[in-house]
């Protein structure tokens, strides 16, 4: 393939993650942020993150491939999955909701504030 190929390639790929990584940040938001429905966030959180970090795999290897114009590059996937997987494993296992309100947080972090929070309400 030509140089200009390669670089039209790379730019597209570049512009898609910034555009998926928007559109997953907000519909995160609305999704475990703004919805209050505990039962879906503790059925689609492992789930969305997950996807996350297939997405990331899968845009940050193609960036490689394009940008080194070898399939060589691949081999960096040895150290990046199972760097995810721990960052994916660690969000899915320590992210808990409370059952009153519907926020989320680590453990230590929802006995605090939900305490405080639901205390402030009455």
């Amino acid at each position: 393939m030509q140089n200009d190929t390669f670089e039209l390639l790379h730019k597209i790929v570049v512009i898609s993650f910034v555009v998926t990584w928007i559109f997953l940040g907000v519909t995160g938001v609305i999704f475990f942020r703004i919805n209050k429905d505990v039962a879906f966030k503790r059925k689609w959180f492992p789930r969305f993150n997950i996807l996350l970090g297939v997405l990331f795999l899968i845009f940050s290897n193609t960036g490689m491939v394009l940008a080194s114009r070898s399939l060589a590059s691949l081999r960096m996937l040895v150290i990046e999955v199972p760097f995810v997987a721990l960052i994916a494993y660690f969000n899915i296992r320590f992210t808990k909701f409370c059952d009153r309100c519907g926020g989320y947080g680590s453990p230590a972090e929802l006995v605090f504030s939900a305490a405080i929070l639901h205390e402030m309400r009455r």
